[in-house]
């Protein structure tokens, strides 16, 4: 019995108490978070692939970058009860700028929005505020002009042909040239006999 009495002893003794245990965790964990808040942090490196500064933002349009002054066509438009059928081309310009707001002149073909400028310049001297709009739908048929200038000269450079070539000689099938119009002719045309020459009486 002494025995027993001593080994159980022994274990409670060499057993460290539970708060002793929960003390020496907290420490430890205290220790960790304190290493962790008093490193320095670490400079991100971003891929080679990223670029190092951020994009700049991107530029507003250049046909949108100033508002266009529809309020002010409206209220020309409503002035009169007949102006909307003598000036259509403006109501017309009016209805696309409501249709689409985000492109205010996709809708108008370039006939109506040239007749659409002669009949601004008509009312100018009194509602200088539809000056703006005046310069936007120039602008927009001159970027239409340009487009098809450009769309016409690189057609002319397709087909021009360099000056060794010619347009109307021998046939070049594998280049893709038309036959020049003698070669269309049928291949068993007969030959015109030669008349016989009468002679001509001298007076």
């Amino acid at each position: 019995m002494q025995t027993q009495a001593t080994v159980q002893a022994d274990k409670s003794t060499s057993r460290p108490p539970l708060r002793h245990a929960v003390a020496a965790a907290v420490r430890s964990t205290g220790r960790v978070l304190a290493r962790i808040v008093g490193r320095a942090p670490r400079k991100a490196v971003l891929p080679a692939f990223l670029p190092t500064e951020p994009a700049p933002p991107p530029e507003p349009p250049i046909g949108r970058s100033v508002p266009v002054p529809v309020a002010a066509l409206t209220q020309l438009l409503n002035q009169y009860p007949s102006a909307r059928s003598r000036m259509r081309h403006l109501a017309l310009v009016e209805s696309s700028c409501y249709l689409s707001p985000e492109e205010p002149f996709s809708r108008l073909p370039p006939r109506a929005v040239e007749i659409a400028i002669q009949q601004l310049d008509t009312v100018l001297a009194y509602y200088p505020g539809l000056t703006v709009l005046r310069l936007q739908l120039e602008r927009r048929l001159q970027t239409h002009r340009a487009r098809v200038g450009a769309v016409l000269a690189d057609e002319d450079r397709r087909w021009r042909l360099d000056a060794a070539e010619s347009t109307f000689g021998s046939t070049d099938w594998q280049g893709g040239l038309e036959p020049a119009f003698a070669e269309t002719l049928p291949f068993d045309r007969p030959e015109r006999p030669q008349a016989a020459r009468e002679p001509v009486a001298q007076p």
